[in-house]
């Protein structure tokens, strides 16, 4: 089976549509934007789900617009708007799915 134009056919496919999951997200990262980000720009109105994750190692890259990590809301802006990401399963370490103590719910006892 193929997808778009018969693109899908044995391009490091997992099944007719779904990619690798090698791919993670990364704003504007050179590498992925010369590889598997243009293919997922072009696509992403006509792939029916597409999943990508952030990972340990990249919640430490930093951004060369801003000098700093890159933040919460540019990883899901970058993901939804130019890749067209669906879901982004997020690494345990993600400084916003940490739960402070006064966010904590009471014990009920």
């Amino acid at each position: 089976m193929s997808g778009p134009d018969g693109l899908f056919a044995g391009a490091g496919l997992e099944s007719p549509f779904e990619l690798e999951a090698s791919a993670k997200i990364v704003p504007n990262r050179p590498g992925q934007m010369k590889n598997s980000y243009p293919f997922l720009n072009r696509y992403k109105d006509r792939l029916p789900l597409i999943a990508m994750a952030v990972q340990d190692a990249t919640l430490t890259y930093i951004n060369p617009a801003t000098k700093k990590q890159f933040t919460h809301a540019e990883f899901v802006g970058f993901a939804r708007d130019f890749l067209g990401v669906d879901i982004i399963f997020w690494d345990t370490s993600s400084p916003w799915l940490k739960v402070t103590s006064a966010a904590q719910p009471a014990s009920g006892r």
